[in-house]
């Protein structure tokens, strides 16, 4: 009979924080960006893999997780997300909707909890304004998909995207709505 293996310490991966981004993160979420984009085709296009692609003057707002104060991983949100799909799931207008976009987690943050941290921090973003959260994703991303449904979000549609102009690539993308958003 083995022998029992009691009191072993257990290493379990280190908890990440949630803070808001800031400028000094631009260094290293581009390179974890560049990293993303090697492993899981995300973002899609090579030339999206720079710092003006992740500090978009125009997002709402946002967030960094990090383990001992090194980043890994990003979520942020737009004002003015939506189309009719996702205002019909969440019957609300696109003035009040938030979309969340530039979501990624590094190889060293994966498994630390990070991904289900930054939804939170987006979910009570959203909840303390009452807006509802949407997001579109790529249908071949099934860790992102998975991710998302087992949150409780909601698949509303899917669409050809035209990000690129006519000369494409048009992926098929599926839009969700956040648990809370109806």
């Amino acid at each position: 009979m083995a022998p029992l293996m009691e009191n072993v310490p257990v290493q379990s991966p280190a908890r990440a924080t949630i803070r808001a981004r800031t400028e000094s993160d631009a260094d290293p979420l581009v390179a974890m960006l560049a990293e993303v984009h090697l492993s899981d085709a995300y973002p899609m296009m090579a030339t999206h893999v720079s710092r003006e692609w992740l500090f978009d003057p125009g997002f709402e707002a946002a967030w960094v997780a990090a383990i001992d104060g090194i980043p890994i991983g990003h979520i942020a949100v737009k004002s003015g997300y939506g189309g009719a799909a996702i205002e019909r799931a969440s019957g609300r207008p696109t003035a009040e909707t938030l979309g969340v976009t530039r979501f990624f987690v590094g190889k060293a943050g994966r498994g630390t909890g990070a991904a289900s941290a930054l939804l939170d921090a987006v979910d009570n973003f959203a909840s303390e304004r009452r807006l509802a959260l949407a997001l579109d994703v790529v249908d071949f991303n099934a860790a992102a998909i998975a991710v998302y449904e087992r949150r409780g979000w909601m698949r509303v549609g899917s669409e050809v995207a035209q990000w690129f102009g006519p000369d494409g690539p048009h992926p098929t993308v599926y839009l969700y709505i956040g648990p809370h958003s109806s």
